[in-house]
C-alpha cells in the first residue's frame, strides 16, 4: 500500500547497541592513550603507565571515557525511542490498510501531479474500473465527466495541490459501463515530513439519495 510510502527499517534489523560500543570505544582509549604516552613519556614503565597512570593522566583518561560511555548511552536511549515509534507508525499503518481495503465507500489517493496512487476496492465497483485500470493515471481521465464540471474539479485540485482544504462538494460521473452516478467529494490533504503528497478522496455513492423515489 502507497499512503505511506516509506518503510521503518530499524523494525526489521538487530539494533546496534550502543552502550556495549561506547565502553570497547573507551576501554580502547584508555589502552591506546595509556600505550602513546608511554612509549613517548616513559617506556621504562609501559605496563604500570596502562594500569596506574599519574593522576593528571588517570583524570583525563577517565574524563574522556565517561564521555564516550555517556555518548553511547545517549545514542542508545535515542535510538530505541526512534524504533518504537517506527514500530508504532509501521503498526498504524497496517491497521490502516486493513480500513482502507476494507472500507464501504470509495477511497483513492492522488498525488500533487493529479495521478492515482492507491484505490481500495470500493473505488472499483464505483467506477467500474480494476485497480490496474485505475493506478498510475491522471484520475481526471479516469472519470466520464460533463465538460461543464471540468472547470470546477480542475479548481479544487489545484487548491488542494497548494495545501488549500476544500469543502465536500457533489460531482456525477459516468461509470466504465456508461451508468451515471452521483459521489459526495470528500478530500484531505496528505501530509508528511510537512509537504504536501498529495490527498486522499473519499466518494460516497449518494445516488438514490439524489434521485426521488419511482411512484408505483
Amino acid at each position: 500500500m502507497s499512503i505511506l510510502n516509506y518503510r521503518h527499517n530499524t523494525t526489521q534489523k538487530k539494533p546496534v547497541n550502543f552502550i556495549a560500543v561506547g565502553i570497547i570505544l573507551a576501554v580502547f582509549f584508555w589502552i591506546g592513550e595509556g600505550l602513546v604516552h608511554g612509549l613517548l613519556f616513559n617506556q621504562t614503565q609501559l605496563l604500570r603507565n596502562l594500569l596506574m597512570p599519574e593522576v593528571h593522566e588517570l583524570w583525563m583518561r577517565s574524563v574522556v571515557s565517561i564521555v564516550i560511555i555517556v555518548s553511547g548511552i545517549v545514542a542508545q536511549v535515542l535510538i530505541t525511542r526512534n524504533i518504537r515509534i517506527s514500530r508504532e507508525l509501521l503498526l498504524s499503518e497496517k491497521k490502516y490498510s486493513k480500513l482502507f481495503e476494507k472500507a464501504p465507500v470509495a477511497i483513492t489517493v492522488v498525488n500533487n501531479n493529479g495521478i492515482v496512487s492507491d484505490c481500495n476496492k470500493s473505488t472499483e465497483l464505483l467506477t467500474g474500473f480494476s485497480r490496474e485500470e485505475l493506478i498510475g493515471k491522471p484520475f481526471q481521465k479516469l472519470l466520464t465527466l460533463d465538460a461543464k464540471d471540468l472547470p470546477k474539479l480542475q479548481e479544487k485540485f489545484e487548491l488542494l495541490a497548494r495545501g488549500r482544504d476544500v469543502a465536500p462538494y457533489e460531482l456525477e460521473i459516468v461509470r466504465k459501463d456508461g451508468q451515471r452516478r452521483v459521489i459526495n467529494v470528500i478530500s484531505s490533504l496528505l501530509i508528511i515530513d510537512g509537504a504536501v503528497q498529495g490527498f486522499q478522496v473519499i466518494a460516497p455513492d449518494i445516488t438514490e439519495i439524489k434521485q426521488p423515489p419511482v411512484r408505483q
